[in-house]
């Protein structure tokens, strides 16, 4: 999502009916005040909501949910166009004033781990026998893994189903005058305004070539054929905003583990494009989100930013983002 542009240019309509009133009153019941609003096209839906705070500060104290039919500069991570086509695609962005206690690392994973579970929940950790797998790929996309015989555990080939792009504004910590953000002597990280930008892929075949990986992309309809965008986007809005407001009190530790049961790449040998090794052995995660590589050389942390890593053993997608 880039450059900014009008929201809902003039004669645009909704072709889906996405309910966003709903949608705001599901989220109010428990969050507080919350803006929901869909409308059929904008330039970035990332952009705009970073431009509304960054004109008017106070408005970072009501979160925030725009949905986009059409973006015409969507974009993911990298700078990578995002496709995007209405019914096919779900394309939306939430900003939430956030000041977590634990820092900020392992955000993106928890955004990704709760959009996995909202979209295909494990119970017990794991999905039904037989199953196909929606898998996180470290640090900001999911994966769809067809059921065996397609995969084993040590070779996967996966196709993108979505992509989460996160940008940030720092804010003044005055906005923080509230009971969740009581006064005291270790106020732990600046609040910043942090816009959650999700696309997401639901019927596959109905998107158009351009732009997309060799090996193509899954949708939800490989799993949820039954499920429309709208649905999917109450249910996916719903757990993206409790993982934010969980993610502020306890930080990336908590679901550690569960997010690396998704992990796609947990026991894989990598390909780096930077950092400390350009190949290893994916071990895990850090308590921070960090991917942990070992090579001949140790155990190395790499963290997400310009760093690409992909399965040595199979094709991989690049790493964009919705």
């Amino acid at each position: 999502m880039s450059a900014s542009g009008p929201v809902n240019p003039e004669g645009a309509e909704l072709r889906l009916a996405w309910d966003a009133p709903g949608l705001q009153e599901r989220l109010t019941q428990w969050a507080g005040p919350v803006s929901v609003r869909a409308v059929a096209q904008t330039a970035s839906t990332n952009t705009d909501l970073l431009e509304l705070v960054r004109g008017q500060t106070a408005l970072a104290q009501v979160p925030r949910v725009l949905l986009a039919e059409r973006q015409t500069q969507g974009r993911g991570r990298l700078g990578r166009p995002w496709v995007a086509q209405p019914g096919a695609s779900l394309t939306f962005s939430i900003g939430w004033a956030l000041r977590p206690r634990q820092g900020w690392g392992g955000l993106s994973l928890a955004v990704g781990h709760a959009v996995a579970q909202a979209l295909q929940p494990w119970s017990d950790g794991r999905p039904l026998r037989g199953e196909g797998r929606l898998m996180l790929k470290w640090p900001n996309d999911l994966w769809w893994l067809d059921p065996a015989p397609h995969h084993t555990p040590t070779h996967h080939e996966g196709r993108k189903v979505a992509g989460i792009l996160i940008e940030t504004l720092p804010l003044p910590p005055a906005l923080f005058g509230d009971p969740r953000h009581p006064q005291d002597p270790d106020p732990g990280p600046a609040p910043r305004w942090v816009v959650v930008g999700v696309g997401i892929n639901v019927r596959a075949e109905e998107l158009g070539p351009e732009g997309l990986p060799e090996q193509g992309v899954a949708g939800t309809s490989q799993w949820r054929p039954q499920d429309e965008a709208p649905i999917l986007w109450h249910a996916v809005a719903d757990a993206i905003s409790h993982a934010l407001v969980d993610f502020e009190a306890w930080g990336f530790e908590p679901i550690r583990a569960s997010v690396q049961a998704r992990d796609l790449l947990i026991g894989q040998p990598v390909t780096l494009s930077a950092g400390p090794v350009t190949q290893g052995l994916c071990c895990g995660l850090d308590g921070d989100g960090a991917l942990l590589v070992q090579s001949a050389s140790g155990v190395h942390r790499v963290v997400a930013g310009e760093v690409q890593v992909r399965p040595a053993s199979g094709r991989a997608a690049p790493l964009a983002s919705g």
